[in-house]
């Protein structure tokens, strides 16, 4: 919905919502380019016909069953843009389980004894039971106020200001959902459960509570970023323009997820934050310093000239440089010709630096 409050000023608002259901077998049928025997029961599938078994769940159905929603809400005043939006979605990603499935031996793979030769398809051998593997299904949602202003001193210099919140909330689960399916509502019947059996006796686990949310295929992640920027532009005439500006990014990690995902019967409450990179983490912040500049030179009418860079520091990284520049020449109205050049330096995650630093004060490597 738009409505128009004045000549540069109106308001904007958007809802959005889809329930996706995913793709069944009969409606969309999973075939093959080559011939090959599955494990024993799943039958044989043929080259360009549908598998013969049915049980895949339907793929790319959305997380948890739940609703993927959108709302936007933007107001713009000239100079002045305001705009809130949040998302919420999410898939079952049913990859591994069609892995797990499809595994066997390729009818025309032998090797030179003319033996057959396990596929490489999947990740398991002839004869596994498939399930006691679990996929995986991933949530998220995203919150983001956004504020810009660009204010103009005179004809040949004007600024422009940012500043922005952005809370990003992930979540992965097994592809039965703990929150509703009882097999892991009770630990005892993980003494039942192959998979978390054989990795419990090679990682030597315990079954409580802190330590199942780990090791079930639970990943919990919330992120929080405060942005800001400045940037001056100054273009004393036609042929040249100038733009000077800084940014500044505040990260916070390891806060609780505000809602959905996040909560899990299960453990007792909502899910800690934890990472592979990490385990399970406290609260703990990382921040950006970053200077950007450009300058475009128009050499005549057909010729322009583009010179960029910026340094990036991080928490856990040293200043980093990325230069850029280009040339385009345009001859005509329908032909524009670039030749372009930059390096762009860019950090790891964030978890990832932090868990390097730790094991650098530890002495590791």
């Amino acid at each position: 919905m738009i409505l128009k409050l004045g000549e540069d000023r109106g308001l904007l608002l958007y809802y959005g919502v889809a329930d996706y259901l995913g793709a069944r077998h009969r409606d969309s049928s999973y075939v093959f380019g080559r011939s090959f025997t599955t494990p024993t029961g799943f039958g044989s599938v043929e080259a360009g016909k549908s598998v013969p078994f049915d049980f895949i769940p339907n793929d790319r159905e959305a997380y948890r069953g739940k609703l993927k929603q959108k709302v936007h809400f933007q107001y713009t005043d000239g100079s002045l843009e305001l705009w809130a939006r949040y998302t919420k979605g999410g898939e079952k990603l049913t990859n591994s389980r069609r892995s797990y499935a499809l595994k066997g031996q390729l009818a025309d793979n032998v090797d030179g004894d003319g033996k057959p030769i396990e596929d490489i398809i999947g990740w398991t051998s002839s004869g596994t039971d498939i399930d006691a593997h679990i996929g995986k299904q991933i949530g998220y949602q995203q919150l983001t106020l956004f504020g810009g202003y660009t204010h103009e001193f005179s004809d040949y210099f004007s600024m422009d200001f940012a500043l922005s919140y952005d809370m990003f909330d992930y979540e992965m689960l097994p592809y039965e959902d703990p929150y509703t399916d009882t097999i892991w509502t009770d630990h005892r019947n993980l003494h039942n459960n192959p998979w978390f059996v054989g990795r419990q006796h090679r990682e030597n686990l315990d079954l409580r509570g802190h330590l199942l949310k780990k090791h079930i295929g639970i990943t919990s992640i919330r992120e929080d970023e405060y942005y800001a920027r400045v940037l001056g532009r100054w273009t004393p005439n036609d042929a040249h323009s100038l733009a000077l500006g800084f940014e500044f990014s505040h990260e916070i990690f390891g806060l609780e997820s505000p809602g959905f995902p996040g909560k899990i019967d299960l453990i007792g409450g909502s899910l800690p934050a934890w990472t592979s990179n990490l385990g399970e983490m406290d609260v703990w912040h990382t921040n950006t310093y970053s200077i950007l500049g450009e300058y475009q030179w128009q050499m005549c009418k057909k010729w322009t000239m583009f010179l960029g860079s910026r340094f990036d520091r991080h928490t856990y990284t040293d200043w980093m440089f990325s230069p850029r520049g280009a040339l385009v020449w345009v001859p005509n109205e329908k032909e524009t010709f670039k030749l372009m050049a930059n390096q762009s330096v860019r950090r790891e995650k964030d978890d990832e630096l932090r868990a390097h630093a730790r094991r650098r004060l530890r002495g590791g490597c």
